[in-house]
């Protein structure tokens, strides 16, 4: 999970679209060019990245470009790739982290909500994460183990995926938010479940939608215990209004990043 954020002020700084030449990371034959909006690409190609184009999903093995520094300033840059569903990963992992399962029921009883279903796949469980403050230690000791996974490979060897993940255990204290408040603070519009391939659903488990985000997590007997969010851009009012009313730390995991 690469999460990609792009300044606006860069648009000023740079061209607006950059034609990126797809080459096959095996054959070296040419795939195809496109011309594509920078806010369609990553900042800098120094993670794992997978590019969507025209429904294609292709695993960035390689990127090169004209100019030192960064990509933006040439507006050309040649990236190899594989498709997704062949690269392999001789041993090195996509993410830098992973959250423990060990607290997960699964059950196949109908859900307490049911707006909508809500998949999230084992890798993007809690990676996005509101913790309570008081954890605000563990937090920044466990960032550290994973931005030094982050930041241990030069860039070319990070696309090719980390050669350490770490697993983040659950001894957190656990959030005490009161769902109905919550929903009520937020303007909840849906409230739905955590469906899995099988047809079972996480026990306990449930996703929210307001005006800007999806969020998901466990709840009991009327408490949220574990939140998260689906997916995360930059942080908005809302978002600051979950920090700051409930006291929570907001998390991603993956960049080794907290907010508080």
């Amino acid at each position: 999970m690469n999460i990609l954020q792009v300044l606006n002020a860069a648009s000023g700084l740079f061209p607006e679209k950059v034609t990126v030449t797809l080459i096959h990371g095996e054959t070296g034959h040419h795939i195809a060019t496109h011309v594509l909006k920078y806010s369609e690409l990553p900042e800098a190609f120094n993670k794992p990245t997978i590019l969507e184009i025209e429904s294609i999903k292709w695993r960035i093995v390689k990127a090169e470009h004209r100019r030192a520094g960064h990509y933006f300033k040439s507006a050309r840059i040649s990236l190899h790739v594989v498709p997704d569903d062949s690269f392999e990963s001789r041993g090195r992992f996509f993410l830098p982290t992973l959250a423990a399962l060990n607290e997960l029921e699964i059950t196949n009883e109908p859900p307490a909500f049911n707006d909508f279903n809500l998949r999230i796949k084992r890798e993007d469980w809690l990676q996005l994460e509101f913790l309570a403050f008081e954890n605000i230690a563990t937090v920044q000791k466990t960032a550290a183990i994973i931005d030094s996974i982050i930041n241990t490979a030069d860039d070319e060897n990070a696309l090719l995926g980390y050669s350490i993940q770490h697993t983040r255990d659950n001894l957190y204290h656990l959030l005490e938010i009161d769902l109905p408040n919550f929903c009520s603070l937020l303007n909840i519009k849906g409230k739905g479940n955590i469906a899995l391939s099988n047809g079972c659903f996480i026990k306990s488990g449930f996703s929210l939608q307001s005006e800007n985000h999806i969020y998901y997590g466990i709840q009991d007997n009327g408490l949220i215990r574990r939140l998260a969010l689906a997916t995360f851009d930059s942080v908005d009012q809302e978002i600051a209004d979950v920090l700051s009313i409930y006291k929570t730390l907001f998390v991603d995991w993956c960049n080794a990043s907290v907010l508080t």
